[in-house]
């Protein structure tokens, strides 16, 4: 089950303000990466590209909150077997409310910014999907997998959303 949190209900949504716009990729980001390689092979240059998508595990739960904000950040969540509300502190990013979406984000972002810029690897955020020429495939999978590892940030490395560079 995934627990999705109505933030809007007990007002903490309210009690986040975000003055600045965030600019998601979508998929015209990957359809100019396409047409860039299109044009490529039109000038005679073989591009073959390979890709593959880095899905982060329970990416929201991988942020663990600050410890000044877990002092004060309570969820009230009725007990199913006496009816009455408990309530409960958080350890990491709350799935649901706004300031979870801006701070992963913000993560997210500066991971993006490392692989693009700093080692020129083709990526989007979010499940981070990432596209190489077939002959760097391999090293740009060990290159974007070290950096995660690096940075503690858990990722499929196995089973159905773990896959390896295809066409």
């Amino acid at each position: 089950m995934r627990v999705i949190d109505n933030f809007k209900q007990c007002g903490l949504d309210d009690a986040c303000g975000l003055p600045e716009k965030f600019t998601l990729h979508g998929v015209d980001f990957i359809a100019a990466s396409l047409i860039r390689a299109l044009v490529l092979r039109d000038k005679g240059l073989k591009v073959c590209l390979k890709g593959k998508t880095f899905d982060l595990k329970s990416a929201y739960k991988q942020s663990p909150l600050h410890s000044t904000d877990r002092a004060h950040l309570r969820i009230t969540i009725r007990d199913p077997d006496s009816n009455d509300p408990k309530l409960f502190g958080l350890n990491s990013l709350p799935f649901g409310a706004t300031g979870s979406v801006a701070g992963f984000l913000r993560v997210s972002s500066a991971i993006f910014f490392i692989l693009s810029v700093g080692l020129q690897v083709w990526c989007s955020f979010d499940d981070f999907p990432t596209m190489s020429v077939d002959a760097l495939s391999n090293s740009t999978d060990q290159c974007v997998g070290l950096l995660f590892d690096m940075l503690g940030i858990q990722f499929a490395k196995e089973g159905k959303k773990s896959q390896t560079f295809g066409t």
